[in-house]
């Protein structure tokens, strides 16, 4: 039995053919009111050799172009990861003099239980 399945596997051959298949991608977000589209950039991981924020980018422009009725305003890449980055050491260093300067203990400003 194992040795018929084989011939028809060899008579058959090893060959297989890709048949892409496009199916369309339904809309999550209706922009019938809207008339033009800014991709300032993506939060994106990559390495040094792709930069995954501007690929994304690129690309989005390119389909949004050819497959939609917005004009896409060409601007900038944002590198948004370094601004996630910088905001996030500006919040800790907010965070942490707040610290400091109520560190012992007391509220509103009062150095002793009584108020005074």
């Amino acid at each position: 039995m194992g040795a018929a399945a084989a011939a028809i596997t060899i008579a058959c051959g090893t060959d297989f053919y890709e048949i892409p298949i496009e199916t369309p991608i339904q809309a999550k977000l209706d922009v019938s009111a809207f008339q033009r589209v800014l991709l300032a950039g993506f939060v994106a991981g990559g390495t040094d050799d792709v930069d995954a924020n501007q690929e994304t980018v690129r690309l989005l422009r390119s389909q949004l172009r050819t497959k939609s009725s917005l004009k896409v305003i060409d601007a900038d890449i944002m590198p948004l990861i370094e601004i996630a980055q910088e905001q996030r050491k500006a919040a800790n260093n907010d965070e942490s003099s707040a610290t400091h300067t109520n560190g012992n203990g007391t509220s509103n400003g009062s150095s002793n239980g009584n108020g005074s």
